[in-house]
């Protein structure tokens, strides 16, 4: 797997987080389980050569915020991570903001 070959720590808790998180949901009118758009995110930043931990963390996270009545707080991943997602974040209003 290409996060263990390259040591991406937080990604490997990522990916499982979002996984965990997506359960059970689908791309907007489709059958195809919605975790596909975040790995397939993952996979484009991976092709083009971007292997930060961070960056590949936050493709991954990036919808779980609006999508899975999570709060960004709750990501167990580290604060730059978290500001990422954040900022990634459609609705980015005051529940999103993390405490530095």
């Amino acid at each position: 797997m290409t996060a263990r070959s390259h040591e991406l720590c937080e990604t490997l808790v990522a990916v499982d987080y979002a996984v965990e998180a997506h359960k059970g949901q689908n791309r907007k009118r489709s059958s195809v389980p919605y975790i596909y758009h975040p790995l397939n995110l993952a996979c484009h930043a991976l092709a083009m050569n971007i292997t930060d931990d961070e960056i590949i963390a936050g493709c991954l996270l990036h919808d779980v915020i609006e999508d899975c009545k999570v709060k960004v707080e709750e990501l167990p991943v580290s604060n730059s991570i978290k500001e990422l997602v954040r900022v990634l974040t459609r609705d980015n209003n005051e529940d999103f903001n993390i405490k530095r």
